[in-house]
């Protein structure tokens, strides 16, 4: 019933109702009028360390790679109360981006409706859309909801998407032939966070509880239990475990900031999270990783961090070889050789935006 309720509620309506709810940003758009501009749209300025995190290293990518023009932070709560304010400041040369994540699905309804409307916005400008995870299921209303975006994606003739992992990206191709679709790592993983080290001591229990997590209720009771018998100061945290001040444009790099001292003063992670696990590979923290409900962790991982020996993904839930492989990741020190260094799969990204034509494949 919700469902179909929200279902007739235009986009725009929508929208508006979010805002309500959601920490404002006061920023003067009129301060950006006749200066060149990358918009970073979507920015997700709300209670998730992970999209906190795609916003901050989408800004510093656009600052180190484009430092002559200015990057405006355009929270997701202001798609359309604020459109017409960010359409009057912006010629047809700026550059407009929407962040990267995992919420071009149908679960995440709000956000890939701001995405179609920011589309719709700006016809004539380039837009980059960055590596997301795509996921609309099969059922009726998945395809339904990708139809509309199909819709929508193919009538912009300079949009570019790029994925964050091989399936997604062959699900892009399949679906937006009409769209150049590109392929490079999630944009957190362009930080480098190892600094300063700090030293080590205990456990970061970090494993979801939401719609996303893979594990039963028992397998997490057992797994904590397990984890608390076998190991001092277990910490018990997560990536949504934050307050709506803590998530505001304000504070919220301060936010990122203390959440990766954390995990560079930890021994080791334990986390069905992505952004945790990507967090501990560019804090090069060890990390025991485990699924989620869909590819999102397993295509990361298999893709971009499989070569990092203080990053292991366990498939099948065990919760004695889960102990196992927390206790000789603690005894893990890494060093140089096995850092994270991905820079030179970010250079198509930076020409896309550039306007450069390159192929990741082709």
């Amino acid at each position: 019933m919700m469902r179909k309720i929200k279902n007739i509620i235009p986009e725009t309506i929508k929208g508006q109702i979010i805002s309500k709810f959601k920490p404002s940003f006061d920023v003067d758009l009129e301060k950006y009028r006749g200066k060149k501009k990358i918009v970073v749209g979507l920015g997700g300025f709300y209670q998730n360390l992970g999209d906190m995190a795609i916003t901050y290293a989408q800004k510093k990518f656009l600052q180190n790679n484009f430092p002559d023009y200015e990057i405006v932070l355009f929270p997701s709560t202001w798609t359309y109360s604020k459109m017409k304010a960010l359409k009057s400041v912006c010629s047809r040369d700026d550059i407009i981006t929407t962040v990267g994540g995992g919420n071009m699905d149908e679960s995440y309804t709000s956000l890939e409706d701001a995405r179609r409307f920011i589309i719709k916005s700006f016809p004539n400008n380039r837009i980059i859309s960055f590596p997301q995870t795509i996921t609309f299921s099969t059922t009726d209303y998945g395809k339904k909801r990708l139809k509309k975006t199909v819709r929508t994606y193919s009538k912009h003739k300079n949009l570019k998407l790029f994925a964050r992992e091989k399936n997604s990206y062959e699900k892009m191709k399949a679906n937006f032939p009409r769209n150049k679709v590109e392929y490079c790592p999630d944009i957190v993983m362009s930080l480098d966070n190892v600094t300063p080290e700090l030293e080590r001591k205990g456990v970061i229990y970090c494993v979801r509880n939401d719609m996303e997590s893979h594990l039963t209720q028992i397998q997490k009771i057992d797994l904590l239990k397990s984890i608390k018998s076998s190991f001092n100061d277990v910490i018990i945290t997560d990536t949504v475990n934050i307050t709506m001040e803590q998530s505001s444009p304000q504070n919220f790099e301060k936010t990122l900031e203390d959440f990766w001292k954390l995990l560079r003063e930890s021994e080791v992670v334990i986390t069905d999270r992505l952004h945790c696990m990507i967090f501990c590979a560019i804090t090069k923290t060890p990390c025991v990783v485990l699924p989620n409900s869909n590819q999102k962790i397993i295509g990361t991982y298999n893709e971009w961090l499989s070569e990092l020996e203080f990053i292991k993904f366990i498939e099948k839930f065990d919760a004695s070889e889960i102990i196992r492989t927390m206790s000789n990741l603690k005894k893990f020190k890494a060093d140089n050789k096995n850092a994270l260094n991905l820079k030179d799969k970010y250079r198509i990204l930076r020409n896309a935006v550039a306007g450069e034509i390159e192929s990741s494949f082709e």
